[in-house]
């Protein structure tokens, strides 16, 4: 029995049992078992791995945002762009269009200054359109009055 025990002892030493855990351990303490508090044991390993997880997760959550912010502004300048050359354009188009005018007009203005006779509208004589006014309205009045008379 006691060869028997020798052997075990050799086989499996004690220290072994004890050593602590090489990898990282996370323990969750639950209430009623031999500890000052309830919670989560964990070692230095497994902190390691939770500190390096939330620096991994706050970096990578600025980078998405300051990748975002870039990308919006970067958006925000191209449409300026845009714009601002769409104005441009407009502006030329006017711009030509404005020339093609005034070169019509003073195409036509010559012509008109190379005439003998240009006409010329007189509003002089008041007194003319006035009697003319007068006629035609009597003729109208007249005529229409004739009309109903003989249509009636």
């Amino acid at each position: 029995m006691k060869r028997v025990l020798i052997i075990i002892l050799l086989l499996f030493p004690l220290s072994g049992l004890g050593q602590e855990p090489t990898g990282p351990c996370i323990y969750p303490i639950k209430k009623g078992e031999i500890a000052p508090y309830e919670g989560i044991l964990y070692n230095y390993k497994a902190d390691g791995i939770i500190q390096s997880e939330l620096e991994y997760a706050n970096v990578s959550c600025e980078t998405k945002e300051s990748f975002r912010s870039r990308r919006d502004s970067e958006r925000c300048s191209l449409e300026k762009t845009q714009q601002k050359i769409y104005a441009e354009a407009q502006s030329n188009i006017l711009k030509i269009s404005l020339d093609n005018c005034t070169q019509e007009r003073q195409r036509l203005v010559d012509l008109l200054g190379k005439q003998r006779a240009p006409i010329v509208i007189d509003n002089g004589h008041p007194k003319l359109w006035l009697a003319l006014g007068i006629t035609i309205g009597v003729v109208v009045g007249g005529g229409s009055i004739y009309l109903y008379e003989k249509f009636k």
